[in-house]
C-alpha cells in the first residue's frame, strides 16, 4: 500500500529558538523527515541566520513582507492540497 507523504508548512518570525525547541523537536520526535518541512521566513527578520543554521534538509522560503508570507503560505497549501499532500 502506498503511503502519502505529509508536508508541513511552518511560518515563523523572530522566534528561531522556540521553533527549534518546540515545533521542530516535536516533528523530529515523530520521525518527520526534514525534507517534508517548509519554513516560511521574512527577509527583515533579524534572526534569519539563526534559522538557516537549524539544520540540513529543511526547505526555507524567504519573503519580503508579512503579506508576501501570507500569499506564499496560501499558494503552498493550495499546491499541497491539489496533490493530496496536505
Amino acid at each position: 500500500m502506498d503511503q502519502k507523504r505529509i508536508r508541513y508548512v511552518i511560518p515563523s518570525y523572530q522566534r528561531p529558538k522556540q521553533l527549534q525547541a518546540k515545533t521542530l523537536n516535536f516533528l523530529k520526535h515523530h520521525k518527520i523527515p526534514n525534507e517534508d518541512i517548509s519554513i516560511v521566513l521574512r527577509s527583515d527578520d533579524e534572526h534569519l541566520s539563526e534559522y538557516q543554521a537549524l539544520g540540513n534538509g529543511y526547505l526555507f522560503h524567504i519573503t519580503s513582507s508579512e503579506k508576501e508570507s501570507e500569499i506564499l503560505i496560501t499558494i503552498l497549501q493550495n499546491i499541497l492540497m491539489k496533490d493530496n499532500l496536505l
